[in-house]
Order: structure tokens, then sequence, then C-alpha cells
């Protein structure tokens, strides 16, 4: 299979880890898309959506917007490029079931999920909230960012610890999806610490 993405050099580096049976093919832009591919992705969250080819299934990542605010046409789909998402074996999908999908997840060697259309996905979410809290924390003095990482890694065994989650994605990415969401539910509010480390 042929899959042609627009990306930046970190995306590339996790899609070239995907497996060896994939041709992967880097664009520049959607005028560059040929009509051989079996998928584009779109990664970068500035291209404008409702210029994609309507004839292949079109990946896109844009966590700040539903697919039904982006208005886009059926066969595009949401998907989460975030540093160090590309790589899970479990990708979340926003979007219309089609039959193409099942083909294209199998060339992948990944598991897939749809879930329903929304800003963000339950995993960046449920991170997003970790990290948020653990600035919080480190506000407040509880700890030290090593500790808390420490902490979260061997009580939880998560890959990673809160502070260093958010250097891989991005402060700056874990305060706009929050800030996003805090505006119809107040829990997602970002700590004051995260919002002045996001705007550094």
């Amino acid at each position: 299979m042929l899959f042609e993405v627009i990306c930046n050099s970190l995306q590339w580096d996790e899609l070239m880890q995907q497996p060896a049976n994939i041709e992967w093919k880097k664009i520049n832009t959607l005028h560059h898309a040929s009509t051989a591919a079996s998928a584009l992705f779109v990664l970068e969250d500035t291209i404008e959506v409702n210029a994609v080819p309507e004839d292949v299934p079109v990946f896109i990542h844009q966590p700040f917007k539903t697919l039904a605010n982006l208005h886009c046409k059926k066969n595009v789909y949401k998907i989460n490029a975030w540093p160090s998402f590309l790589q899970s074996n479990h990708w979340e999908i926003m979007g219309a079931e089609n039959a193409s999908i099942p083909a294209i997840f199998n060339a992948l060697q990944k598991q897939f999920t749809f879930v329903q259309d929304a800003i963000g996905f339950v995993s960046t979410r449920v991170i997003s909230m970790i990290i948020n809290e653990a600035y919080f924390a480190l506000q407040e003095n509880i700890s030290t960012k090593e500790a808390i990482n420490i902490a979260m890694k061997l009580g939880t065994n998560y890959p990673y610890g809160p502070f260093e989650w958010a250097d891989k994605i991005g402060v700056t990415n874990i305060y706009k999806l929050l800030d996003a969401l805090s505006k119809t539910d107040l829990r997602y509010c970002p700590a004051p610490l995260l919002g002045k480390n996001a705007l550094l």
C-alpha cells in the first residue's frame, strides 16, 4: 500500500517506525497528492481540510476542533498525531465507519477504535488532565517535577512522567486542548502554572 503524508520531521520519523510493507511518500501540499495512494495523512493542523481529495480516506490531525465544526467531507477522519502517539499500537479514529478502514489498519499493523467526534481524544484528554494535575501539585509545592515524574511512572507504570509527557507533546498543545475543553466544562481549566509555561 502507498500512503502519502504531509507532516513535520518528528511525525515522519515516527511513521518510519511503522511496518516495512507500507510505502510512505512525503508530499509538501495537497496538490502533490497522487491517485495511486491508498490513503492520505494530513498531519499538519494548518491544512485547509475542505481542499482534501474525495477519492481516498484522508486522516487529519486537528485536536482542537471537531469534524463537524470543520465541515469535513465523509472520507475525512481524525487521528492523534501528537509526538509519541503515532507509535502507539492502538489508534483512536473519529469519523464515519467505512469498509476501507480495516484494510488500512491491517497494513499499519495497528488496532483502532472509533470514538465520538469531539475536541481532543480519549487518551489526550486523560493525559492532559494528568499533566494539568501535576502542574497544580508543582504550583502548590507538593513535590518537584522529578519526584512527580518518578511517582507516576512507578505508581501507574506509565512510560513517561507527567512533565516528561508534557515536554514530548508540547506544553502549548496541552494548554490549548484544556483551554478549548474548559469553554464547556470547567473541570478542564488549565493550572495557572501550566498556562504560564505554555506562554513562555
